[in-house]
């Protein structure tokens, strides 16, 4: 019997990334569950499996995968986050590159992303979210309530800083830039006795060994979106080639999730560097939102939570996409090398705003309960 040949058979996708470990990793793993349902949708009548089904043959058509490098501001420029616009300074030129046609799709950190839309982007998939936890990474192994009095914990992040200022404000928190290796390597040589960073990248780069502790996040409450990745492309006119491939790895629980929390900061009108924190996890056929202001002096904190109905379609299933390190994905891969969650439900497109507008709606609500409640000025506006 003849196979017959994948329809995209050799073409070459091409990815839009910054040029950091993490951020080739995470482009790597999204580039390579697009390529493998193309050729799997391809070859095998109306499949979307984000992997090569059992039995497919290796020697298949392929599609071709190019990750294309893009440098930008906040890779050049190492001053504070804060002072040269936040983590949206990561997203501009790889953004201009869809819009200069030179790449198709790119990968972003969800958390990454401005809150304001772009009218000619779309997100395309949001695929299975990795843990959306902090953690914390100590030179000798120990958790956050063990560091000494005076402890000297690095972290970029505001609401992190906040966070553990909250938690321990005994101990010294000092502000630093760089990539993952970079900030684990000043706990290595002793100038800090630990760090904070996001679990999912520590797993995504085969990292999770160091994580002396997670914190738990229905307490140390991350950022909106955290341990999510977010796929962009031009918003086309017409269906794109490879859009068979987006519908496959996009999560449809991980995408209201992300929406509502990414609608707190939006209804905060707070940057992506603002001390804001927010989660929604699944409760029976709810999700649970929890949404957090705090203090950067970690002197005060306001929580608010609500729950809002998830769609029939996805009711019941884990909204957080998140894996226990070495178990079984949603696609039955072992995620014991950090690429957790690449799944999808393969939803079509144009159902995806109606799908999440609860989830937006809640989030608006939830911070708008915070403005009245004063997170005005717990952020410092008036």
């Amino acid at each position: 019997m003849t196979t017959p040949a994948s329809p995209h058979a050799g073409r070459v996708l091409r990815v839009g990334t910054r040029g950091s470990a993490l951020a080739l990793a995470q482009s790597g793993q999204v580039a390579d569950a697009v390529a493998a349902a193309l050729a799997a949708s391809g070859s095998a009548s109306g499949s979307t499996a984000s992997t090569v089904p059992q039995g497919f043959p290796e020697s298949a058509p392929a599609v071709a995968v190019e990750l294309v490098r893009i440098r930008t501001e906040g890779d050049v420029n190492r001053a504070a986050l804060a002072s040269i616009g936040g983590t949206g300074v990561f997203v501009t030129a790889v953004r201009q590159a869809l819009r200069d046609g030179t790449v198709d799709l790119v990968v972003h950190s969800a958390k990454d992303l401005p809150t304001a839309p772009e009218s000619d982007l779309r997100l395309a998939a949001v695929p299975a979210r990795e843990d959306p936890a902090d953690a914390l990474c100590s030179k000798d192994g120990r958790g956050l309530a063990e560091l000494a009095p005076g402890a000297r914990i690095g972290t970029g992040s505001p609401r992190r800083a906040a966070q553990l200022l909250a938690r321990r404000p005994d101990l010294e928190v000092v502000p630093i830039r760089g990539n993952v290796d970079t900030r684990l390597g000043y706990v290595d040589s002793g100038e800090l006795d630990a760090v904070l960073l996001a679990a999912a990248g520590l797993r995504r780069l085969g990292r999770a060994e160091r994580i002396s502790q997670r914190l738990d996040p229905s307490e140390f409450v991350p950022a909106p979106a955290q341990g999510a990745l977010a796929v962009e492309t031009a918003a086309h006119p017409e269906v794109p080639w490879y859009q068979t491939g987006l519908a496959a790895i996009d999560d449809l629980p991980t995408r209201l999730a992300a929406a509502a929390e990414r609608a707190v900061l939006a209804g905060l009108e707070a940057g992506c560097s603002a001390p804001v924190s927010a989660l929604a996890v699944p409760d029976g056929d709810m999700l649970l939102l929890t949404a957090q202001v705090t203090a950067p002096d970690g002197s005060a904190q306001l929580t608010r939570q609500l729950r809002f109905p998830l769609p029939g379609t996805v009711a019941g299933r884990d909204g957080t996409g998140v894996d226990e390190p070495g178990s079984a994905g949603a696609d039955g891969a072992d995620n014991a090398d950090g690429a957790a969650g690449i799944a999808g439900t393969g939803v079509d497109p144009t159902a995806i705003a109606a799908l999440e507008a609860p989830a937006v709606a809640a989030g608006l609500e939830l911070a708008s309960g915070l403005l009245a409640d004063g997170a005005a000025g717990l952020m410092g506006r008036t």
